[in-house]
């Protein structure tokens, strides 16, 4: 999974699409959405600490 991927998935939920429609928008599993933004929630909490 690249970087750009990632990012557009972020940038999806930021928007406030739902996981499961971002999921079907970039033909990827829900799973997957729902890995990406729990990783980059671990990101943001390690580095507020």
């Amino acid at each position: 999974m690249d970087d750009a991927l990632r990012e557009e998935v972020v940038r999806l939920a930021d928007s406030r699409l739902t996981k499961s429609k971002i999921a079907r928008q970039l033909n990827i599993g829900e799973a997957t959405v729902y890995r990406i933004l729990s990783a980059k929630k671990k990101n943001r909490q390690e580095s507020e600490t």
